[in-house]
């Protein structure tokens, strides 16, 4: 076949292989068993898992909707869903993506070039070390940290921390 081996010359739509959910037709709830269920139209489907596709990229967009291990669908925008959904929605993936927020950092040392963290967090403070410094990401302003555990931190955005903070952090990335 002498086509065979040749580049499409149509362009790939990679959204169309997307099984996207419509967000005005999805509701999310929560049974009494405290468990994620998915209604679309008048379909429902539960317990489904909830996962964040790209969670460092895209924390709120990408949505993964899976039942017993299958994908079922995907959610492109929490923003476009109903209050009441995104809310539990948005609950679902906070204690699956568990991150806790630095809001001040006390001191960074560095002792046999691992670095010890002493920070204040929205659970109070924390002391902790981590593996190396490839345990630090930056993403524009935002910042996320894995402690020698693998516990995840977050600074939301370098500029909200006070001068003391961004001057210790500034001198890690």
């Amino acid at each position: 076949d002498p086509e065979e081996g040749l580049v499409s010359e149509q362009p790939h739509d990679l959204m169309q292989e997307l099984d996207l959910l419509d967000p005005a037709t999805v509701r999310l709830y929560l049974n009494d068993y405290s468990e994620l269920f998915l209604r679309v139209g008048t379909e429902e489907s539960g317990p489904v898992t909830a996962r964040l596709s790209f969670p460092l990229s895209y924390p709120q967009e990408f949505v993964t909707l899976s039942l017993d291990g299958e994908e079922i669908g995907l959610i492109r925008k929490m923003r476009e869903l109903d209050k009441q959904s995104r809310q539990v929605l948005g609950e679902e993936l906070a204690w699956r993506h568990f991150v806790t927020r630095i809001t001040a950092i006390h001191s960074i040392d560095v002792r046999h070039y691992v670095p010890h963290w002493d920070v204040e967090t929205e659970r109070g403070r924390h002391v902790f070390e981590m593996r190396s410094r490839r345990d630090l990401r930056v993403m524009d302003r935002r910042i996320l940290v894995r402690d020698a555990d693998g516990n995840r931190f977050e600074i939301a955005a370098i500029d909200d921390l006070d001068p003391a903070s961004r001057q210790l952090i500034e001198g890690q990335i």
